[in-house]
């Protein structure tokens, strides 16, 4: 959004903002119609919501909105008064009451008088901070001529029709804007839509992930969740077409792509979607649209010489236009440009801030290349780069675009380069962009880059500078084409199987090589190592390097990064001096068994030696390496010993996990202030020297299945800023804790000293009572505590005196009886498999203390749902309606099994029959009940849980909440609302009947038409059902009225809201009414609807009645009102005192039951049973249609 500053033409001004905004706040009033000034202002604003997709949102303020959308009263009367004003400019009138209708009729806020308006302010800024972070995509700072493109475009979709599915092509030359366009349709028609997929850089990421990937991420947007098994394109294509797609709304948006086989593995026809689904291909080929059947093709024009001008004109100045003295020779700058918007874009920042003798000079030189290719243009802002920032465009442009920026920094820097200042020079350029801490390149930027390489020797690769393409290096290797002028090899060899035939004397006339990168996907390419590798490598990356040994004569002197991963490398030799090696890696090398003197190296920073694993002897000089911040020794399982820590003064992360062999943990034989993290688990240590008090920088230690060991050293006390302590798994650790126990007392070190520590987990360690009870009484600022697996009995009661403790986990404690007490801020709670205990405790797990306690996870053995719940059911799903914004909420559900299960668990969410989240989990349950609550924010992300308000489009929105096994039962279920954090008027727990009414009175108005084609207007009134003839407005009111007395507390009115509500009916609606309010007098007459099916259709002993629902029966002669009762052996229904229409269906009879069930036509909603001999019974016209459905469902299962 945007303002306006004093002293600006209103007008104008205010048209300008509206075009720039994003979105649009409009306040309609009684009087707003009286002036044509917001009538223009609203014809622009409905113009920008079409064309580019601008979100807008109304406030009706003190006016109803159906007078808005209509013209009715007081806006109806404006509109009459600009009809006589206006007579000569009809077609302006009918903009007005076009953009009047349409905008009324989009969803947002009804403000009456009373209502509090600070709080609708905040509800409002509330709505659109959430709406701009979450739906938009960034399309460009500067949308010229985006209006005109989007609408052309928006056109071919005919997204109002819902008549089969529309595949569209956008194509053109690089750099012309069909990404631009396709980011902006996006947000423009996402929200018609269920699924909304966007894959960018097809082209290149199908060739760097693999087309599997990408139909991993379609799929995963479907299914809202990650690591599809998709194992190859043919099996992803079956699954996409088969199962997911084709009944789905969905927008795909595929961009830039390249090859045939792209889209049929990601769009393969028309047949993939549902109905209305829309697919849109950006591409530079239109080849391939065409053979792909795309009929409907935008050919993306170039900019006119207006918008041309107006792009160079915010790139060179940073406004729309020039001034006047500067408009000559922008005009020819923008010549040069050729309308495409990145060339202009390129041109305007190489120019920015410069004086006019410079745009001269630089001019000239494009005047020398008048009518060459545009890459010949973006040449010239190359040219104009220092050499420090020409090399690091082409290494990006070659070898990095989209790599990390950090490990691109790291290698330019190693090869000599000033990254951080030649970076910041290129994004000012517009020749590269930093997004998301990645580096990103425009294809037409990026082509331009490889072809100055490829022109410094178009015929002979190996006079090149840079090397990246896998048949020009394998050329260059085989044929020994190498010459001083390569500068770097970056080789990424197809994931095929390919055995690389090469002259191992390649390298020897490569003498200016500064950068090797050998990545491979298939071990054993080559087959035997370089005879020589040039001594000027600053980075040498070789995975599965194919000798034990490097090159005799190789002494790289400025090498900066070695990366042998995966390779036959031995390391037999010690290390040469290399004074600038600051990264070494040599993980998973299987030939290396001792790692010898290292001391030349002393400016080591990173070394790793993971999965070494016939490694048994490391060199002492590794303790003295001063510069060292990470060691990683990771899965060595064959080393038993490692020398003493002497000088690491700087390290931060020593890491010995998962080797297996490691008997002692090293001395350490100096104060290392800097470490923070170290882990030893699953090593065969026993014990922790005396000296490992000396780490006191220590923040995380993981002892985790150190199953030896069994003591630690009293030193451990003085490790003041230790937060982590992971001891899961050590069955002797018991014994530590005790020496920490003296007379009854902890002792008071241990309380000193590691007062600090916010998480501990001592799961599997044989705890008792006497243990657990040291533990609470020492660690009093833990938040994250695990006791899972252990044998104490009780919970002390010293737990509450936990101040900070958010999280509890006692999974697996068989014996676990008593938690008399809990911790104020406790929110996570886990007890599975906690078999004995006690019901008491459990009540107390859920008590009212927790009932507003944010972001809660409690598993408990339990078979009720807290009875401070606001609502609660019995089965696997309900409803509620939410209107605004989405409440907090903690969820509720009981289920469990007779036997030990391992049960597959899922929650889904649903709000208006759209599933927009999903959790999945898996339970150990020994318990005949679980209760398992959760606050959803517990595992969404921040976006997810902004996104929920993305999806509530009505006044009143349904959010269903279901829960299933894949084993056992779900038994009941609840939803509890945050009143903190919640406005309980935009919450309903019952379909908010009243607010339906006067909408359905509308609709009611409107359409006519009954909703069975059997049903006709003679048929509902001539039936005996109906009894009555016609009568009068007044005779149907006072027959309404007589019943309301004879109900008496039976709010009649709202129950025949309900019933107009849910049933489409015809004139005979109050026939219909007036049956079904007989039926409810005759179930209070019987004593109830227990006793009601008692009398007309017995009981049999053992028999027990689910549900009785007030519905209406689809005879033939029309809509029947009466009674539906379900039982554990039948349904049953009768109507009402005639009882012509009453028959009993046994549940064994019943072959089959449908749900006719849609959320935005609840009118609609019907039960069909079908039984063995194909009869069918549909029912209609529930006033609790969930409830019947689930209580038939519970009956036939």
């Amino acid at each position: 959004m945007r303002s306006l500053g004093k002293g600006k033409k209103i007008s104008p001004a205010l048209l300008k903002a509206i075009e720039e905004s994003r979105i649009s706040i409009v306040i309609f009033s009684e009087n707003y119609a009286c002036s044509s000034w917001c009538l223009d202002e609203l014809v622009k604003i409905l113009e920008c919501m079409q064309a580019m997709g601008q979100l807008v949102r109304p406030v009706f303020f003190n006016v109803d909105p159906s007078d808005v959308r209509h013209q009715k009263r007081s806006i109806g009367e404006a509109m009459a008064r600009h009809e006589e004003r206006f007579k000569n400019e009809m077609d302006k009138v009918q903009k007005w009451k076009s953009a009047l209708h349409n905008l009324a009729n989009l969803s947002g806020w009804h403000v009456k008088s009373g209502y509090e308006y600070d709080q609708f302010i905040q509800e409002i800024t509330d709505e659109v901070c959430k709406k701009l972070n979450s739906i938009f995509m960034h399309v460009v700072d500067h949308p010229v001529g985006l209006e005109s493109r989007v609408s052309e475009v928006t056109s071919l979709l005919e997204i109002d029709s819902s008549d089969g599915v529309r595949m569209i092509g956008i194509f053109g030359i690089g750099g012309i804007g069909k990404s631009t366009i396709a980011r902006a349709l996006y947000n423009f028609v996402a929200d018609k839509f269920d699924y909304k997929i966007f894959i960018a850089n097809v082209r290149e990421n199908s060739i760097k992930q693999g087309l599997e990937e990408l139909q991993k991420e379609i799929l995963s947007e479907v299914l809202m969740e990650k690591g599809s098994n998709i194992h190859n394109v043919n099996q992803g294509i079956a699954i996409t077409k088969d199962r997911l797609l084709r009944k789905r709304l969905v927008l795909l948006i595929l961009d830039d792509v390249d090859k045939q086989e792209q889209l049929q593995a990601l769009a393969g026809g028309c047949d993939w979607f549902g109905s209305g689904s829309r697919v849109i291909i950006t591409t530079r080929d239109k080849h391939l649209l065409d053979v792909h059947g795309v009929d409907k093709i935008y050919n993306v024009k170039e900019f006119n010489d207006d918008e041309a001008l107006e792009l160079f004109s915010w790139k060179a100045f940073k406004r729309s236009k020039p001034e006047e003295s500067w408009i000559d020779i922008s005009k020819q700058a923008v010549f040069y440009g050729k309308g495409l918007p990145l060339v202009l874009e390129i041109i305007g920042s190489e120019l920015f801030g410069k004086t006019i003798d410079e745009w001269e000079c630089t001019l000239q030189k494009y005047k020398s290349i008048p009518n060459r290719k545009i890459q010949e243009i973006l040449r010239i802002s190359f040219d104009n780069l220092e050499d420090n920032e020409k090399a690091i465009f082409l290494d990006i442009a070659c070898f990095f675009k989209e790599d990390k920026l950090d490990h691109v920094k790291h290698i330019l820097n190693a090869c000599g380069f000033y990254p951080n200042s030649g970076i910041r020079e290129l994004t000012d350029k517009s020749l590269i962009a930093v997004k998301e801490n990645r580096l990103w390149m425009h294809d037409l930027i990026q082509d331009m880059g490889r072809e100055i390489v490829r022109q410094e020797s178009p015929l002979d690769p190996g006079k090149r500078s840079r090397l990246w393409f896998h048949e020009d290096i394998v050329r260059v290797l085989n044929d020994n084409m190498g010459t001083e002028k390569l500068e770097a090899i970056v080789l990424d060899l197809p994931r095929q199987v390919y055995e690389v035939e090469w002259n191992n004397e390649a390298f020897e006339k490569m003498k200016n090589l500064r950068m090797l990168k050998v990545a491979e996907y298939q071990i054993g390419c080559f087959s035997k190592g370089p005879k020589h590798l040039p001594n000027n490598l600053r980075v040498l990356f070789w995975d599965d390097y194919p000798s034990s040994s490097l090159p005799p004569d190789f002494h790289p002197k400025k090498l900066v990064i070695l990366e042998l991963r995966y390779s036959r490398f031995a390391l037999e030799q010690p290390f040469k001096k290399y004074d600038y090696l600051t990264h070494m890696d040599l993980r998973h090398c299987s030939a290396i068994k001792e790692i010898p003197n290292i001391s030349q190296i002393p400016n080591l920073v990173d070394l790793s030696f993971d999965g070494c694993k016939n490694l048994v002897k490391v060199h002492n000089s590794v303790g003295f390496l001063s510069k060292l911040v990470k060691l990683s020794v990771w899965g060595c399982t064959s080393l038993k010993s490692f020398p003493p820590l002497v000088k690491l003064t700087a390290l931060e992360h020593l890491d010995f996990r998962s080797s297996s062999k490691l008997e002692r943990f090293p001395d350490v034989l100096g104060k290392m202030e800097k470490i923070r993290f170290i882990d030893v688990g699953e090593t065969a240590i026993k014990e922790l020297p005396s000296s490992f008090g000396y780490l006191i920088g220590l923040e995380k230690l993981c002892l985790t299945k150190c199953i030896w060991l069994s003591d630690l050293p009293s030193s451990f006390l003085a490790l003041q800023n230790l937060k982590e302590l992971d001891m899961g798994n050590c069955p002797k650790i018991r014994k530590c804790l005790r020496m920490f126990k003296k007379h009854g007392q902890v002792i008071e070190g241990l309380v000193t000293s590691i007062l600090n520590l916010v998480l501990l987990n001592v799961k599997y360690c044989d705890l008792s009572d006497d243990d657990v009870f040291i533990i609470l009484s020492s660690f009093h600022k833990l938040e994250k505590l695990n006791l899972s697996g252990n044998n104490f009995v009780t919970i002390p009661t010293c737990i509450k005196e936990l101040l900070y403790l958010e999280t509890l986990q006692m999974d697996y404690c068989s014996f676990l009886h008593e938690i008399p007490e809990i911790p104020p801020l406790l929110r996570d709670i886990s007890t599975d498999f906690c078999r004995s205990l006690t019901k008491q405790s459990s009540n107390i797990l859920l008590s009212q203390g927790l009932k507003e306690v944010k972001n809660l996870h409690v598993q408990v053995p339990g078979r009720g749902i807290p009875d401070w719940f606001d609502h609660r059911v019995k089965g696997g799903s309900l409803s509620f309606w939410v209107c605004g914004n989405f409440p907090v909420i903690t969820v509720c559900s009981v289920f469990g099994g007779q036997e030990e299960l391992w049960l597959d668990f899922q929650f889904n969410l649903f709000i208006n029959g759209r599933r927009v989240y999903v959790f999945r989990n898996t339970y150990g349950v020994k318990l005949e009940h679980f209760t398992w609550l959760h606050d959803l924010r517990t595992d969404m992300s921040s976006k997810q849980w902004r996104d929920l308000d993305t999806y509530l489009h009505h006044d009143w929105n349904q959010v269903e909440l279901s829960f299933a096994l894949s084993k056992g039962t779900v038994n009941w279920c609840g939803v509890h609302a945050y009143k903190q954090e919640t406005d309980m008027k935009n919450v309903l727990f019952t379909n908010p009947d009243s607010e339906n009414w006067s909408m359905a009175s509308d609709h009611f108005d409107e359409e006519s038409e009954g909703y069975f084609s059997c049903t006709s207007d003679e048929d509902v009134e001539e039936t005996e059902v109906e009894a009555t003839s016609p009568q009068t407005k007044e005779g149907k009111e006072d027959e309404i009225m007589e019943l309301k007395k004879t109900l008496g507390s039976w709010k009649i009115i709202n129950l025949a809201k309900r019933i107009h509500h849910h049933v489409k009916l015809r004139p005979g609606f109050y026939g219909n009414s007036r049956n079904m309010l007989i039926m409810g007098i005759f179930i209070i007459i019987s004593g109830g609807r227990a006793n009601l099916f008692k009398h007309e259709f017995g009981i049999r002993e053992g028999e027990k009645l689910l549900k009785a629902s007030q519905c209406y029966f689809c005879s033939a002669a029309g809509l029947i009102a009466g009674a539906l009762f379900i039982s554990t052996e039948k349904v049953a229904f009768c109507d009402e005192l005639v009882r012509k229409h009453q028959f009993v269906i046994p549940i064994e009879m019943i072959k089959k039951v449908n749900q006719g069930k849609k959320m935005n036509q609840p009118a609609q909603e019907y039960i069909e049973i079908i039984t063995e001999y194909d009869g069918e019974f549909r029912f209609i016209g529930f006033l609790q249609y969930e409830k019947a459905w689930l209580n038939l469902l519970m009956a036939i299962s």
